[in-house]
């Protein structure tokens, strides 16, 4: 290392808060989250952004309705992500910790794209009784199972996926920068990271399971305290996107193309097996699925005809179900008379999270290649295409690449 880069580490070395500092300010931040909770700030918020419009207008907000209530959450998960570099500071951890940290990482992205459908198709499968513990048990081992088998099926399709991804790059690049400005992350680091990501996809399952027709089982406070795991989701992933695209970039479109076409070997498989687990869901206990009344279809609930699986594969694969287009030109389901708006995945309710992701990815990809006037209009071209509700969560996203900005300069 030159002697100017040993200045510049040590310099930023200093600036760095001590273990000792970090303790408290974690400490304040997890005292303030626990009142936030147990007093329910977070229901108080939701309830202060109803006022703000009529229901009218905040039909059109979709998964974003709640937006209060994240950013309430938000400004506590930030405080953990930036404390988490200068708490887990070792480089080294026990090597069974790494190996069960893996692979439960590796599993969850499967685990969050199948488990709602499956929940769904297994409970009207085997005439599910939400009052039976044994019948309970069955049922969260099952989607569990079944949910890490199809994953590591689509495992074994991605390098092929994987190859179409850069050939797709390849053709729409427009440079090639790789940069080494990436924020350098001790094993403990990464792990915990990971190992939350874990935490917050089980806090999402346990939360869908808890429903009705699944579950009598209840966890006292377990219906708010799960709140946090869709705004830490955003966050994380927001951290990791900046820090990927601090490594290198081939230009805005390419890294768009590169975001979008990377989950498509588990994207498409679940477009392919979800309506086939729906239709015989819906034969079986066809009662569960107008439970579900997000459930798309045509008419009262009913399974996609062939035209609206073709609609939804197209939509789904582009991650455009939640652009605000539907919902203004009135383009989605209607189930008991309510316009629901959007493209819904057939039962995969789930799925809404990578149609915002995916523009907050290309959002990024933007700020990031583009400098003056150029990325002011395209960044109003993507503002308008994508829509109100979809801008309302950004602010959760970009936390997470405020973070990694900081923790690339203190």
């Amino acid at each position: 290392m030159s002697q100017a880069a040993e200045q510049s580490a040590g310099a930023l070395a200093a600036r760095k808060p001590s273990l000792g500092l970090a303790l408290v300010l974690t400490g304040l931040t997890l005292v303030g989250y626990v009142l936030f909770n147990y007093f329910r700030v977070g229901d108080d918020l939701y309830a202060w952004s109803k006022s703000l419009a009529s229901y009218d207008v905040r039909q059109y907000l979709g998964m974003s309705k709640r937006w209060a209530l994240q950013y309430g959450h938000l400004a506590f998960l930030f405080a953990f992500l930036v404390l988490s570099k200068y708490l887990l500071v070792w480089d080294r951890t026990h090597p069974l910790f790494s190996r069960i940290v893996t692979w439960l990482d590796l599993y969850t992205l499967p685990v969050f794209i199948f488990h709602f459908p499956l929940l769904y198709f297994f409970a009207a499968l085997t005439g599910h009784n939400p009052n039976d513990v044994g019948d309970q048990i069955t049922l969260f081992v099952a989607v569990l199972v079944t949910s890490v088998v199809i994953g590591k099926l689509c495992f074994l399709i991605k390098p092929a996926f994987d190859s179409l991804q850069k050939r797709l790059v390849s053709a729409v690049a427009t440079q090639k920068i790789v940069r080494d400005e990436a924020v350098p992350l001790t094993r403990a680091h990464s792990e915990g990271l990971r190992l939350m990501r874990v935490v917050a996809m089980l806090s999402i399952y346990f939360g869908h399971f808890a429903f009705a027709q699944f579950s009598s089982a209840t966890l006292p406070g377990f219906d708010h305290w799960q709140r946090w795991s869709v705004p830490f989701f955003f966050m994380l992933a927001g951290y990791f996107a900046m820090r990927s695209l601090s490594l290198r970039s081939y230009g805005a479109l390419a890294d768009i193309v590169d975001r979008y076409v990377r989950l498509w070997f588990i994207a498409l498989p679940m477009l392919l097996i979800v309506p086939i687990l729906d239709h015989i869901g819906f034969d079986l206990d066809p009662v569960l699925y107008y439970l579900h009344t997000k459930f798309v279809a045509q008419g009262e609930g009913g399974p996609a005809d062939i035209a609206g699986f073709f609609w939804t594969l197209f939509n789904s694969l582009l991650y455009l179900n939640e652009i605000f287009l539907y919902d203004w030109l009135d383009l989605g389901p209607v189930v008991g008379g309510t316009e629901l708006g959007g493209v819904r995945t057939f039962s995969n309710d789930v799925y809404w999270f990578l149609c915002y992701l995916m523009p907050f990815t290309a959002l990024l990809a933007v700020m990031v290649n583009h400098k003056g006037p150029g990325k002011v209009l395209w960044l109003l071209v993507l503002a308008l295409f994508f829509g109100p509700p979809i801008l309302l969560l950004t602010p959760v996203f970009f936390a997470g690449c405020l973070a990694y900005v900081i923790h690339q300069r203190v």
